[in-house]
C-alpha cells in the first residue's frame, strides 16, 4: 500500500466520521473514570460538527548534564589530556589557536552531525520557541466533509516582533486543500491583494481511494483507538482533579487525569493498528486485491519515471563534464586530440579524401574508447594487485590466528562476560564484539540493539496474527492481549525511569462530553542535552452547531500554479537560489584535513600523520572509548591501522618495523578483519593518502623544476621516471623511451599555446608508439600544468 494513499485516507479519519450513527454520551451510565473519559472523547465522533480552539506552548531547557558542563566549548578534560599527550609525544607542534580549533571541533563532533548542526543555532531557536505563542482554531463538519484551521503565531521582542494568522481548509467533497502561502510573506505576492485570497491544491486524483473508505467502520475504529490508553492505564494512574477558573469558564464540570508515557501510548497505538491491520486495510479503507494490484502498477510506473529522471540527470551531468573537458588545454581534451593525431599518422589522413578523414576520426574515437576501457581495466587490476600486496602480511598473521582458534573468535556470551568486567579489554575484542555480536562491552546495558529489535519484530508478528479481515479487535479485547503479553511489551519499552512522561486531562461538561483536553508531555534529547516540555490544550464547543464554513471565499481561490505566477515563488520553484559565497566555518572533516596537512608538513611521515588523524577522529566519534585506553595503547592501535589501511607505495614497513607491528597486532587482538573498524580505518586513509600522494608529486616536481628549468625537459623527465617505475625498461630501450618522452613534451607545450597539430608528433614512428602510455601522459600533463609551467 502506498504511503500517499494512507496519508489521505488517514486525514478522512477525523473528517468523515459517521454523522448518522449518533451515540449520545450519558455520564450516569459510566461507573468509573476511564469509561467517562472515553465517552467524553468519543462525543467528537458522535456529533455532526463542532468548533475547536487551543494553544501550544514549548519549553526547551538545558538538561542537568548540560548545566554541569555550563557554556564551555572545551572538550572533555580527560579526552583533551589524551590528545595533548599524544601530540607532545609525537612532537607535533600546534599553536594555541590551532589546538583550540581542534578541541572545539572534537567537542562539536563528539555526538553526531545532526546535533552539531542543531547546536550551532539551538540557543537562538530555544529562546524563540520558548517565547513564541502558538494558537489555533477552526471547525469540523462531518456532514459537509470539510474542516478549517487557522494557525496563529505570535512573537514579541524588542528586536523582533510578528503576529500572523495562516488560514487553512480541506474539502473532501471537492477534493481540495486551501491555504495561503502569502500569509507568511505578503510582500512576496505579485498583486497588492493576493495575500487576501486562498490558494488551493487539488487532490482529486485520489478520490477513488478516499471514496473507498467505509465511514461507519472508520468512526467505530476511531472510537476504539481513543479508548485503548484509558483502558490500559492502571487505576492508580487515573484520578479526578479539582477544576480551575479556566475550566469552569469552558463549561467543565468534571476533570479526569491520566498519567502515562509517550513510549507506552505510541506502543499501544502501534500494536492496536498492527492487530487490526487486515481490518483497516480491507474493511475500513477498502483496498481489495484489484485495488492493491492497481496500486502496485502505479508504483512500478513511478519507479520507471524515477529511473528515467535519474538517467536524464546522469546525462546532464555527463554533458556538463564533457563541456568542462572540452577546454582546449584540459588534459582530457589533449589526450583525445593526441590519440586522433597518432591514429592519423599511423594510418594516414588524406585531407582531400573526406570519407577517409571521417573514417580516421571515427577510428580515433574508437581507439580512445578502447584505450579508456583498457586503462580502466588495468587500473582495476593494479588496484586489486596493490590491495592484495597490502594485505599479505596482515593476512598471514590472521590466517595463523584463525588456525589456532574456532571459527567464531568470541561467542556472544564471551562478549557479555567482557561487558561485565569492562577492564583490560583489548581494542580488537571491543570492535569484534560490537560488530559481530552487537555487544558494546563498555555500555552499562547488556541488552543489545539487535536483541531489542528482534523482540520488537516478534511482538509485531504476534499481534499481526491476532487480527481478522472482517472483524474489528476492539479496545477491551486489545486490553486483554496487552496484559497477556505485558512481559514481552516491557522488554521493548525503555526502563520506567527513562520514559517520557505524558499527562492527559479530559474536561467533561454536564452532558459528559469532552469540552477541554490538555496534554502535557516531557522528553529528553540526550545527545543534545536538552529537555523538552510541550503543553497542548484544546477546547471543544458548539457540538452539532458549529460555525459556518465560508464557502464563498473558498470558491474564489486560485490554483497554486496560477497564484504564484509572476512572483518570486515561481522563480524559486523553477530553479535554485544562487550561493552567496560566504565563507563558512570549517566542518570537522575539513579540520582533520588541516590537521593532516600540518602534521605531514612537520614530519613528512604517513604513519605519524595517519596516527594523528586516527586518534582525533576516534576521539570525536567515540570519546568514551578513547578514555578507556592509555596514550601508548592508542598510538599502538593507530600504528596497526596505518599499516593495514595504507597502500604499499605510500607506507610499507619492513624488517624490525614490521615485526614490531605484528607483535602489536597480537597484543591488541587485531589479527583478523573482524577485529577492525574498517569504516574508521578506511576513512582516515582517505584523508591522509591523497594528501601524501599529492605532496610526493609536488616534491618530485619541485626537484625536477630545480634541475631541468624548462617545461619540456621537466615533462619529459617526469614521464620517463614514472614510466620506468611502472614498466621494466631494458638498457637498449631507454633511448627510444627518451625520444618518445621528448615528443610528448612538445605536445604539452603546443597544447598550452593551442598550437597542437600533426607536425607536433611527426617524430613518432613504429619503434616509439609502444612507449606512448595515454594514462601516464595524462598524469604527467596534469602534474606539469598544476605546477603552473607553460
Amino acid at each position: 500500500m502506498r504511503l500517499k494513499y494512507l496519508t489521505f485516507c488517514l486525514l478522512t479519519m477525523s473528517l468523515t466520521a459517521c454523522s448518522s450513527n449518533v451515540i449520545k454520551s450519558n455520564s450516569n451510565t459510566a461507573q468509573n473514570l476511564p469509561e467517562r473519559a472515553i465517552q467524553g472523547i468519543n462525543a467528537m465522533y458522535s456529533y455532526p460538527s463542532y468548533d475547536y480552539r487551543g494553544k501550544v506552548q514549548f519549553n526547551i531547557g538545558d538538561s542537568a548534564e548540560q548545566k554541569k558542563l555550563g557554556n564551555s566549548s572545551n572538550v572533555d578534560p580527560e579526552l583533551q589530556s589524551k590528545i595533548s599527550q599524544f601530540l607532545q609525544e609525537q612532537k607535533i607542534r600546534l599553536d594555541a589557536k590551532q589546538k583550540q580549533q581542534l578541541f572545539t571541533s572534537l567537542n562539536k563532533n563528539s555526538s553526531n552531525e545532526f546535533s552539531e548542526i542543531v547546536d550551532q543555532s539551538f540557543g537562538m531557536f530555544q529562546t524563540m520557541m520558548n517565547d513564541m505563542q502558538l494558537s489555533y482554531d477552526g471547525t469540523v463538519n462531518y456532514r459537509q466533509k470539510a474542516a478549517t484551521m487557522n494557525l496563529g503565531m505570535k512573537y514579541n521582542k524588542p528586536n523582533l516582533s510578528y503576529d500572523m494568522r495562516i488560514p487553512m481548509a480541506v474539502d473532501f467533497k471537492d477534493y481540495k486543500f486551501y491555504s495561503n502561502v502569502f500569509a507568511l510573506a505578503p510582500f512576496l505576492s505579485s498583486t497588492p491583494n493576493a495575500y487576501e485570497q486562498y490558494i488551493y491544491f487539488d487532490f482529486s486524483k485520489y478520490k477513488d481511494q478516499i471514496n473507498r473508505v467505509k465511514v461507519k467502520e472508520l468512526a467505530e475504529l476511531l472510537k476504539e483507538t481513543s479508548a485503548i490508553t484509558y483502558l490500559i492505564t492502571p487505576k492508580d494512574q487515573v484520578q479526578s482533579i479539582a477544576l480551575s477558573a479556566a475550566d469552569k469558564n469552558a463549561g467543565v464540570v468534571e476533570k479526569i487525569r491520566i498519567h502515562s508515557s509517550v513510549e507506552e501510548v505510541f506502543q499501544q497505538n502501534l500494536l492496536f493498528a498492527t492487530a487490526n491491520r487486515e481490518y483497516i486495510t480491507k474493511t475500513v479503507l477498502g483496498f481489495d486485491e484489484k485495488a492493491l494490484a492497481s496500486d502496485s502498477d502505479e508504483a512500478i510506473d513511478a519507479e520507471a519515471l524515477t529511473a528515467e529522471e535519474m538517467a536524464r540527470q546522469a546525462a546532464e551531468e555527463a554533458t556538463a563534464a564533457a563541456d568542462a573537458a572540452a577546454s582546449p588545454t584540459s588534459a582530457d581534451h589533449v589526450v583525445a586530440e593526441l590519440i586522433e593525431l597518432i591514429y592519423a599518422q599511423k594510418y594516414g589522413d588524406d585531407e582531400d579524401d573526406e570519407e577517409t578523414s571521417r573514417d580516421a576520426t571515427a577510428a580515433a574515437a574508437e581507439a580512445a574508447d578502447e584505450e579508456e576501457a583498457t586503462t580502466a581495466y588495468a587500473s582495476a587490476a593494479e588496484a586489486d594487485e596493490e590491495s592484495d600486496e597490502d594485505e599479505d602480511a596482515s593476512d598471514a598473521v590472521a590466517d595463523r590466528a584463525a588456525d589456532a582458534r574456532s571459527e567464531e573468535y568470541l561467542s556472544r556470551q564471551n562478549c557479555l562476560d567482557l561487558a561485565k568486567q569492562k577492564q583490560n579489554v583489548a581494542y580488537g575484542d571491543f570492535v569484534y564484539c560490537n560488530q559481530e555480536q552487537d555487544v558494546d562491552v563498555f555500555k552499562d546495558s547488556s541488552v543489545s540493539k539487535a536483541e531489542k529489535s528482534e523482540k520488537k519484530s516478534e511482538l509485531i508478528a504476534k499481534f499481526t496474527r491476532y487480527g481478522q479481515e472482517d472483524k474489528l479487535l476492539n479496545a477491551q479485547e486489545f486490553k486483554n492481549l496487552w496484559f497477556e503479553n505485558q512481559k514481552d511489551i516491557d522488554a521493548v519499552l525503555p526502563a520506567v525511569k527513562d520514559r517520557s512522561p505524558l499527562i492527559m486531562d479530559v474536561g467533561l461538561d454536564a452532558s459528559g462530553r469532552a469540552v477541554k483536553l490538555d496534554y502535557d508531555l516531557s522528553t529528553r534529547f540526550k545527545k543534545m542535552t536538552r529537555d523538552l516540555n510541550v503543553k497542548f490544550d484544546v477546547e471543544i464547543s458548539n457540538y452539532g452547531k458549529a460555525s459556518k464554513i465560508d464557502y464563498t471565499t473558498l470558491k474564489q481561490a486560485k490554483s497554486f500554479k496560477e497564484a504564484i505566477k509572476g512572483t518570486i515563488f515561481e522563480r524559486i520553484m523553477g530553479g535554485s537560489a544562487a550561493e552567496d559565497g560566504a565563507e563558512s566555518e570549517l566542518s570537522f572533516d575539513e579540520q582533520l584535513e588541516v590537521l593532516a596537512e600540518k602534521v605531514y608538513k612537520q614530519t613528512g611521515s604517513y604513519e605519524k600523520t595517519y596516527k594523528a588523524v586516527f586518534i582525533a577522529k576516534m576521539g570525536a566519534e567515540n570519546p568514551d572509548l578513547v578514555k578507556r585506553y592509555s596514550s601508548r595503547d592508542l598510538q599502538d592501535i593507530a600504528t596497526i591501522y596505518a599499516y593495514n589501511y595504507s597502500n604499499q607505495d605510500i607506507y610499507n614497513p619492513t624488517g624490525n618495523a614490521l615485526k614490531t607491528i605484528e607483535a602489536l597486532q597480537k597484543k591488541h587482538h587485531l589479527e583478523s578483519d573482524e577485529q577492525y573498524d574498517s569504516t574508521l580505518g578506511a576513512e582516515v586513509d582517505e584523508i591522509v593518502a591523497p594528501l601524501v600522494k599529492d605532496a610526493q608529486k609536488k616534491q618530485v616536481m619541485q626537484k625536477l623544476v630545480k634541475q631541468y628549468k624548462k617545461p619540456e625537459a621537466i615533462f619529459a623527465q617526469y614521464y620517463i621516471e614514472k614510466y620506468q617505475q611502472e614498466n621494466e625498461v631494458r638498457p637498449d630501450e631507454k633511448a627510444d623511451l627518451s625520444k618518445t618522452a621528448a615528443i610528448l613534451a612538445k605536445v604539452y607545450t603546443a597544447a598550452q599555446k593551442q598550437q597542437l597539430s600533426q607536425k607536433t608528433i611527426q617524430g613518432l614512428n613504429d619503434d616509439l608508439y609502444e612507449y606512448v602510455d595515454y594514462d601516464l601522459f595524462k598524469e604527467t600533463y596534469k602534474a606539469v600544468q598544476d605546477a603552473g609551467l607553460k
